[in-house]
């Protein structure tokens, strides 16, 4: 389990930095970090506050685990700390989310500063544990859960929000049609005039149904059947029987007699989270912690470089702040200063895997998926976490490019919870690089699955083609043509691995296509030279694409753009057509 980093910082800014006289506290538990200069016992208070919230969130099944992205709450001594980090001149609070740190900033310690910051953590592990909730939802589940307290061993949750209950009584309600159907650029959502009744009726409804006699008892089947993806309506007459219109009577009546009863919770916190460890902290690295919010700021960018820049040069053998700075770069549209500042945090050794995949992107971006600095910044990644599934995919593909078909498969195979989007890029690489390595059986197998999730006529002409290679070596084995090698296994012993016989390759650039009726002629530019190769059935030819595996390319007769490939062959020199082969396979890169 990852450790959830919660920031409590209270320190005072002077000149975008906390001075480095303050004596700084570092309080950990197995789910979250405390900076803070406020002493001991009021670090122990927070962080035991957000572990209590933590458990409740779990308990309640609102959430099965926190989420391994650390979330940093950074609270100041006081307003005028606060002021150079927040947006506005009005916010007491405010969310800034960085490329790999989500921050909760707070002017304030304190229990009437801690609703913001459980607002926000509230849709950290919504989204990190559920599926999409709609909006009124997510913002009303956020709302009722923001009044948590802890009372002893217990919490109170979901007391009254006289702000929101103002707002009712001076509006007239959203229909729930209109408020079931609010997406994320809804103007209901974002525009000043609407928002607030907005936030207050998603409140009400939620309230009524996590605490109202009436409601709570079936509330879990309501919220079940909304995770299923099968929509609001029908899972209100699944829980509760009843319509929108129905409901909207009854939240009605529940605003009316304004009888909104909270609700007790026990959590018991174990000893380690009851128990934080303490230890000084550099004020070094709590100034990390502040360009970072400042970095994260579109008004306060610059600002945020400037202060990351001053810190890498105090500490030039620290890689988090090339980092930071090829985040800013990246979210900056600066792709180059980007790589640049990563590969600098990678050679100082980064810890982190996200640093690595993004530098290898980047550079796969600039110029495909062989080469080495990519593998290895790839491997990396999965070293230092090795159920990082993208990574690991793009290492597959990325030695696919380079040929290592068997390493491939190794990676891919090690892949776990793909998601459904890239199911059949996956898929069809493991069936590719399994008939590379002579699998055939296990190709052939792979590739039905694939089927299921080919969604467009590339996909399937690519299934296509790899099914025609496996039915031509099919032939070739039973005529003789293949061969078997010995390979060593992972576990050191020898195994037997056949291995269809390979055709020839040329690497090279598109140049011309000839057609001539069912025929053509693809002439490919390598070595100073253009060579010219038969394409007797285009339905036959594989093609395939660096980094996926597929390829959907439509050829026109004519000239063609210079468009790197390698092209498999069957040698065969033909006077009459002037062609060095016939072509089985064409890869893009």
């Amino acid at each position: 389990m990852q450790r959830v980093a919660i920031f409590l910082i209270c320190a005072a800014f002077s000149g975008g930095f906390a001075r480095a006289a303050e004596q700084w506290l570092r309080l950990t538990t197995p789910h979250f970090e405390v900076l803070t200069t406020a002493g001991e016992k009021k670090g122990r208070e927070g962080i035991q506050y957000f572990e209590s919230v933590r458990q409740f969130f779990i308990d309640a099944k609102f959430a099965a685990d926190t989420p391994g992205k650390r979330v940093r709450i950074v609270a100041f001594r006081g307003d005028k700390e606060f002021r150079p980090y927040a947006p506005n001149e009005s916010a007491a609070a405010f969310y800034a989310g960085g490329a790999d740190n989500d921050y909760i900033v707070l002017s304030q310690i304190g229990y009437e500063y801690y609703p913001v910051a459980v607002h926000e953590y509230t849709h950290l592990l919504l989204r990190h544990g559920t599926a999409n909730l709609p909006v009124w939802l997510n913002e009303g589940l956020a709302e009722v859960l923001s009044t948590l307290r802890p009372e002893g061993k217990r919490m109170i949750v979901a007391e009254i929000i006289r702000p929101h209950v103002a707002e009712l009584y001076q509006s007239r309600l959203i229909d729930l049609d209109t408020l079931f159907a609010v997406g994320p650029d809804s103007k209901l959502y974002n525009e000043r005039a609407h928002v607030g009744l907005f936030y207050s009726e998603s409140w009400a409804l939620t309230h009524m149904l996590y605490t109202s006699p009436e409601y709570a008892p079936r509330f879990g089947v309501f919220w079940n059947a909304v995770l299923s993806g099968g929509g609001v309506v029908p899972a209100l007459r699944e829980a509760y029987g009843k319509s929108p219109a129905e409901v909207q009577k009854d939240l009605l009546g529940y605003i009316a007699r304004d009888r909104y009863g909270s609700r007790f919770a026990p959590v018991q916190l174990d000893k380690q989270s009851e128990t934080p460890e303490v230890a000084p902290l550099e004020a070094w690295d709590a100034n990390l912690a502040l360009a970072e919010i400042m970095s994260t700021s579109q008004r306060k960018a610059a600002l945020g470089q400037q202060m990351l820049e001053k810190l890498m040069g105090e500490q030039p053998t620290r890689w988090e702040p090339p980092a930071l700075l090829g985040d800013l770069a990246l979210r900056e549209g600066k792709p180059n200063d980007a790589i640049d500042m990563f590969g600098k945090a990678v050679t100082l050794g980064s810890t982190n895997p996200e640093t690595y995949f993004r530098y290898a992107m980047l550079l796969w971006n600039r110029g495909g998926g062989n080469d080495e600095k990519i593998r290895s910044a790839l491997r990396k990644a999965v070293d230092l976490k090795p159920d990082y599934t993208e990574a690991r995919l793009r290492l597959g593909f990325a030695l696919m490019d380079h040929s290592e078909y068997k390493q491939a498969l190794e990676e891919l195979k090690q892949a776990k919870g793909v998601k459904k989007d890239d199911a059949f890029s996956f898929l069809h690489a493991v069936a590719y690089c399994s008939y590379r390595v002579g699998d055939e059986k296990g190709a052939r197998a792979v590739l039905e699955q694939a089927r299921r999730y080919a969604v467009s006529a590339a996909d399937r002409m690519a299934l296509d083609q790899l099914g025609q290679a496996l039915d031509h070596s099919a032939e070739a084995a039973s005529s003789g043509g293949r061969e078997v090698e010995q390979a060593e296994a992972q576990t050191g012993e020898a195994e037997t691995v056949v291995v269809a016989k390979q055709w020839p390759r040329m690497e090279g650039t598109l140049n011309m296509l000839e057609c001539n009726g069912n025929q053509a002629r693809l002439a490919i530019a390598s070595g100073g030279k253009i060579v010219w190769f038969l394409i007797e059935d285009p339905a036959t030819v594989r093609m395939t694409h660096t980094g996926t595996g597929t390829a959907a390319v439509d050829f026109t007769c004519g000239k063609q753009p210079p468009k790197p490939v390698t092209i498999e062959y069957q040698a065969r020199d033909d006077s009459e057509t002037k062609t060095a082969g016939v072509v089985r396979g064409i890869e893009f890169h």
